[in-house]
């Protein structure tokens, strides 16, 4: 099988049209700014990506690896600004609508909350 960008994430402006995507093909992923076909990429995972989503505010992008870890990146500055280890490989993240908090479920079938203030 060839190794292909999927689409794992995108934002929404609320009125039905996308702002941005998030895609990932193994540990490698990208954002793309829908508006204007701006694309960055966001390194920083040893094992594929099996989920990322976006904060409610669009700010932020936070990542889940099955190298343990969850990344949260800055979008307006392409970076990690916090990085969360576990015990097990991630295989869903999600953000609370306040986006203050940030769930993360584990190969090991736990699920971590985790409190996000920047």
């Amino acid at each position: 099988m060839k190794d292909q960008w999927r689409l794992v994430s995108g934002l929404g402006n609320g009125s039905g049209s996308a702002i941005s995507k998030a895609v990932v093909r193994q540990s490698r992923q990208r954002w793309v700014n829908v508006a204007d076909g701006s694309r960055s990429g966001l390194n920083g995972h040893r094992d594929p990506v099996y989920s990322v989503a976006f904060s409610p505010n669009g700010e932020y992008l936070v990542s889940g690896s099955l190298d343990k870890s969850m990344h949260i990146w800055s979008l307006k500055e392409n970076k990690i600004v916090k990085t969360y280890t576990g015990n097990g490989g991630i295989f869903e993240v999600c953000w609370n609508k306040e986006g203050d908090k940030i769930a993360a479920c584990f190969a090991n079938n736990t699920v971590c909350v985790l409190d996000f203030k920047m």
